[in-house]
């Protein structure tokens, strides 16, 4: 569960960071940072559950003995 929490840390800062470089274009915008922040954290969520369930496929696969790569 660590790992997910982590990669869903990692990719929220990246994007936190992004969003903040590219938002020096559109100065005095408060919309748009909040619709950004909002964004940050969801897709970042879907990223996370992401890795979770192809590691989920996988342990299923493993499991049935069929190893195909």
């Amino acid at each position: 569960m660590v790992k997910y929490i982590s990669i869903f840390l990692l990719a929220f800062l990246i994007s936190i960071i992004l969003f903040f470089l590219f938002s020096y274009l559109l100065m005095d915008e408060s919309f748009i940072l909040a619709i950004g922040a909002a964004l940050s954290i969801l897709l970042s969520f879907i990223i996370s559950q992401l890795f979770y369930l192809i590691n989920l496929v996988r342990k299923q696969r493993e499991s049935r003995g069929g190893h195909e790569s």
